[in-house]
């Protein structure tokens, strides 16, 4: 005769059930949200499509990474081909997959359209992402789902799932990365996890530069957990050993091709400029401070513009109350976020913290420090002209800043719930809105040719 609780067993299911469905709500939204966008927008209307294309073109036809003599002849189409080209794996399985297969409404697509469903696939894992890491920062239930509910109806981000680029494969890496991370931070180091961890840093690195971000931040998380967990000096320098190890063997081998077939430029990046420099007639000298940049306040404004979304060649405008509006709940959270910060390193002494709280608290560091690390490259990239005021050279960060959004309004006391349901609610209705304004000046490209 079984001793278990009918009722007890119910109660333990319960939180599983809630999450399955959860789970398939977020994925079914996910992809009906993106769907449309993949066969409306035109190569035209997605930034840099057509350079992305040409990589993934080659990658596709040829299944090898080019040469410099290809690169060069290429012309300006050509001008990420010196770039890390592994971000467009996933858009090679889906461009040489999908035609094989009989499904309705894709047989006649061509390559432009079938590849941008590895943009769509490698999205998912950072949906699956947000959604741990909505469990493991916040208590209640609106916050944990408000994190995933912000990722999926993100407007501009729903543009980088549905067009070729190497963005998509980045973001999700990098949020793999910090959920790595925060499970070492929860559970303690182990060899494994750090091994893993290496082996997504590695592969990050081959997908596209504004991810880096998330390296430095990597190594602030192991340092946290060993901190937490009291390893040994031994123990420490042998995980800090496999992360590296494994990272290099992942990764190595493209920046010594890279330095081979481009001497003197071991990232690929001078190559990319000139080539850039010399089609659009701009100064292949380019150099500004940091501080030129920082307080250049058009710097500051296309990113916020472009971070929520501006669409075309950054020439489609959303109205102007809506950037703000968005500006407005970041400013309120970002506030109340740094006092909760400051307040708990003030009192960090006193305040005892369990192994979960402590976990979490050194979890927000590493989050906070990716946001950080992420803002300096942008400004360095911009020093140089390798990359302006991007919204999308921020997506790396994607979850850290959602999760400072929902945090700062979750810590408003009695404002919590209904600023919390009016961001999402917002953002939701300004996605569907992005949708409705685009589709009558683009309509609907099923096949298309270029």
């Amino acid at each position: 005769m079984s001793t278990e609780d009918p009722k007890l067993e119910q109660s333990l299911s319960a939180p599983d059930r809630h999450l399955k469905l959860t789970l398939g709500i977020l994925i079914l939204l996910y992809f009906a949200l993106r769907l449309p966008w993949l066969f409306m927008v035109p190569m035209v209307g997605a930034p840099d499509e057509f350079s992305h294309f040409w990589v993934l073109k080659f990658m596709a036809e040829y299944l090898r990474l080019p040469e410099a003599a290809e690169v060069a002849a290429g012309g300006p189409s050509a001008v990420y081909g010196s770039l890390p080209q592994i971000g467009y794996l996933p858009h090679v399985f889906t461009a040489r997959l999908l035609p094989l297969m009989p499904l309705p409404g894709l047989s006649g697509c061509d390559l432009s359209v079938t590849a941008r469903f590895g943009s769509l696939l490698v999205g998912l894992p950072l949906l699956l992402c947000s959604i741990y890491m909505g469990r493991k920062l916040f208590p209640d239930r609106l916050s944990q789902q408000a994190l995933p509910l912000m990722v999926v109806f993100h407007p501009q981000l729903i543009l980088v799932h549905t067009y070729i680029n190497n963005d998509s494969t980045a973001i999700s890496l990098a949020a793999v990365v910090l959920v790595l991370l925060t499970r070492m931070l929860f559970l303690g180091p182990s060899l494994p996890l750090t091994f893993i961890t290496g082996l997504t840093c590695g592969f990050l690195a081959l997908t596209k530069y504004s991810a880096y971000a998330v390296f430095p931040a990597t190594l602030l998380g192991l340092l946290l957990a060993f901190h937490k967990a009291k390893t040994p000096p031994l123990k420490i320098l042998l995980h800090l050993f496999v992360c590296a190890a494994s990272a290099l063997a992942v990764s190595l081998w493209w920046f010594l091709r890279t330095l081979k077939l481009y001497p003197g430029d071991l990232l690929g990046t001078k190559t990319m400029f000139r080539t850039w420099a010399v089609t659009y007639h701009r100064d292949l000298n380019f150099y500004m401070t940091p501080w030129q940049v920082m307080k250049e306040h058009r710097w500051w404004r296309s990113i916020l513009f472009s971070f929520w979304g501006l669409f075309g060649y950054m020439d489609i405008y959303l109205w102007r109350w809506v950037y703000w509006t968005y500006f407005g709940y970041m400013l309120l959270a970002l506030s109340t976020s740094l006092r909760a910060a400051f307040l708990c390193l003030k009192n960090w002494k006193n305040l005892q913290p369990s192994g979960q709280e402590q976990a979490r608290a050194y979890t927000w560091a590493v989050l906070g420090a990716t946001l950080v690390g992420n803002i300096m490259a942008m400004v360095y990239a911009s020093t140089v002209n390798l990359g302006g005021g991007q919204g999308r050279y921020l997506f790396p960060s994607e979850i850290p800043i959602m999760s400072i959004l929902v945090a700062g309004l979750h810590l408003t006391g009695n404002w919590r719930k209904p600023l919390l349901l009016s961001l999402v609610l917002f953002n939701a209705l300004v996605s569907i809105g992005c949708f409705i304004y685009l589709f009558p000046r683009y309509g609907f490209h099923f096949i298309r040719t270029y």
